[in-house]
């Protein structure tokens, strides 16, 4: 069994929204030689989609999933048409979005632990205590990215299944200087906007 997460579930609010990378897994890419060796992991990938929907790059991340089967599953992904991201203007753009990937084969010694795995957060942020709110704040944002890095538009979610339920304060996506991203190019070598999916952490300090 496979599911893909976090990142293939994309945002959906107005028409901003990040390309449907789940569909660069499908069918299940749970490799017949891995399942034969009762081979489970959690795969981490960033998925790199251009305006038609065609998955450009797919990297695995992290030392975690092995080799083999990180490479044979984005090779399965890589060159697929999916939905492309969206601005909301409506026009197609780029997309660069990271998904977690989970093999398991149900009941067997260690699927659980592995069910259990989430996408890290790629900030944490410390924050001073919130009106009716206490602990880790996990949520995601969709961001529109223009050439220059800077954040064009924001959208909080919430992202079914990955960890990010608990949801962001709508004051998030005022702090564009923080949430400001890298710069992507493509083949040519030219910066082009993009749309991607940011998960954050408020850790509450007195």
């Amino acid at each position: 069994m496979s599911l893909i997460l976090a990142g293939a579930f994309a945002a959906s609010a107005a028409n901003l929204s990040a390309a449907d990378v789940a569909r660069a897994f499908m069918p299940n890419p749970y490799p017949t030689w891995a399942l034969r060796k009762k081979l489970m992991a959690a795969l981490v990938a960033d998925l790199w989609v251009d305006p038609h929907g065609k998955v450009l790059s797919c990297t695995p991340i992290g030392p975690d999933a092995p080799e083999a089967l990180a490479r044979e599953v984005c090779r399965s992904a890589t060159d697929k048409v999916i939905q492309p991201a969206r601005l909301s203007s409506g026009a197609n753009t780029y997309s660069y979005v990271r998904t977690l990937n989970i093999f398991v084969i149900p009941g067997a010694p260690g699927s659980d632990a592995i069910l259990s795995t989430k996408l890290a957060p790629d900030l944490i942020m410390q924050v001073k205590p919130l009106p009716g709110r206490s602990g880790n704040i996990r949520g995601a944002v969709t961001l529109a990215v223009g050439t220059d890095g800077a954040i064009v538009e924001c959208l909080p979610y919430l992202t079914p299944g990955d960890g990010t339920q608990d949801g962001l304060p709508q004051d998030i996506c005022k702090m564009r200087d923080i949430l400001r991203q890298p710069v992507k190019a493509d083949a040519s070598g030219n910066p082009v906007p993009y749309v991607t999916i940011v998960r954050i952490q408020l850790t509450t300090v007195p």
